[in-house]
């Protein structure tokens, strides 16, 4: 056997049936997560169960496989070491844990995340098996859409309010929540334009576009302006980067006017991408009838008063955290006024910081919130490695579409927890493992011949 390496091209990978069968389990699985659903419980109990069971035994059975028929070759990227450290700082945690079962809880979410990505990595074997994983997520994104557009005119055969505190005429749809199917639309919707634009076939064109045009749809009427926000950040990157990407053509070619037809198809790309945003915005704002800060429904002024409770949790806690998962149950030693008399006069309670970066800082402390730091930017990295290189024409629309999905749920980040939802957490995940597998594509960086050559 020759030596093995991080990466594997399409042509030098094959496949045997049974990585078929492991392949198009974690497509099924990744397909089905999303509509999920175990009533009366809440939604996510069906969703979290399949994630931390179904993926780390596929990942087990493809590894044990791959070691016996000595066919490993596991594929890894700068994205594996921040995943990988997100565990680590969840594990570190434990310190400081006031409930550790909690802690364990949350370690076997990521265990069963951190699975997915190892699958979407080295299970995809070629660029048709990215499509088909593509595929999946529209499939079930648009699924999920037509369901949740149905409730925008009244028609439910569920009755979600038993189980939502949301209204369901904003298309809670399989998530239980308005807000967790944004959640997961903001980083479908990018994906699928990717794939749109990648398709030969005018039917498959049309296919892929019907599939948009309902998550998009979906997505207006959830009226999550933090998602919308997330959308239109993630559409302004793929302009700069559109815009700014050099045509490749023939070394020493004079084609100017092939350039200027390319640069006009960029403009027009351009401000077809800016009035979707404008259109996101907008529809998420007229959804709840909002001011623009939400300053007159108190949204702003919630998050503000829950996040300063979190960075006190932080600053008494700042190295390791008062372990993952514990915030629902630390926090209340450190509310203000505000989140007492909420608690006090409504019975409610916050029992998230609805910021995921504050979050995981009181609750893995600084050494949590370097390592998702860094696992964020390092894919936005390598996923602009992905759109820059010219070795696959399908390279660009691909790239862009990670860069728009990642920079999307990063901004939701921001005023929401898009990472502790059990829909939009696997398909982030499944997005790194997509970089990952993208990153193994790329040709090996050229260098100096040495001396001896």
């Amino acid at each position: 056997m020759g030596t093995k390496t991080r990466s594997c091209t399409d042509s030098e990978s094959y496949a045997t049936k049974f990585d078929r069968t492991i392949f198009y389990l974690f497509l099924a699985t990744v397909v089905i997560v999303p509509l999920a659903l175990w009533l009366p419980m809440r939604p996510s109990v069906a969703k979290w169960y399949l994630i931390r069971t179904v993926f780390p035994c596929l990942a087990v059975v493809w590894l044990v496989y791959r070691t016996l028929t000595d066919r490993l070759v596991v594929r890894w990227s700068l994205v594996t070491a921040f995943a990988v450290a997100i565990l680590g700082t969840q594990c570190i945690s434990l310190i400081n844990a006031v409930n550790p079962w909690l802690t364990f809880a949350e370690i076997s979410n990521s265990l069963g995340l951190l699975a997915a990505y190892f699958l979407a990595a080295n299970t995809i074997l070629r660029a048709a098996d990215r499509d088909k994983l593509l595929w999946g997520i529209a499939i079930s994104g648009s699924i999920a859409a037509l369901y949740g557009i149905a409730q925008r005119f009244g028609w439910d055969f569920i009755p979600w309010q038993e189980v939502s505190n949301t209204p369901v005429e904003r298309g809670v749809s399989f998530f239980g929540h308005a807000n967790f199917a944004a959640h997961f639309l903001v980083a479908a919707l990018p994906l699928t334009a990717g794939l749109l634009i990648t398709r030969r076939a005018t039917m498959s064109r049309v296919v892929v576009g019907i599939l948009g045009l309902l998550m998009f749809g979906h997505f207006a009427v959830t009226g999550t302006r933090g998602a919308a926000l997330g959308l239109s950040a993630g559409i302004i990157s793929v302009v700069v980067v559109l815009l700014g990407t050099r045509e490749r053509g023939e070394p020493g070619s004079e084609d100017s006017g092939g350039k200027a037809h390319a640069a006009r198809w960029k403009v027009a790309i351009a401000a077809t991408l800016a009035v979707i945003a404008a259109s996101a915005v907008t529809a998420a704002w007229r959804v709840k009838d909002s001011d623009i800060l939400t300053v007159r429904e108190g949204q702003i002024v919630f998050r503000l008063w829950t996040w300063q409770t979190g960075i006190r949790v932080f600053t008494q806690h700042p190295i390791f955290g008062i372990g993952a998962g514990n915030y629902e149950v630390v926090s209340p030693a450190y509310w203000g006024d505000f989140e007492i008399e909420r608690f006090v006069d409504d019975n409610v309670m916050s029992y998230r910081v609805h910021n995921e970066y504050i979050e995981t800082a009181a609750e893995q402390g600084v050494i949590g919130l370097a390592a998702l730091s860094g696992l964020i930017m390092m894919a936005l990295y390598e996923a602009g490695r992905i759109a820059r290189s010219d070795t696959r024409r399908e390279a660009l629309p691909h790239g862009l579409g990670l860069i728009a999905a990642v920079i999307g749920i990063a901004v939701d980040c921001i005023v929401n927890f898009d990472l502790q939802t059990p829909a939009s957490a696997l398909l982030f995940w499944v997005i790194l493992g997509m970089i990952t597998y993208g990153m193994s594509q790329l040709p090996p960086e050229s260098k100096e011949p040495s001396p001896s050559e």
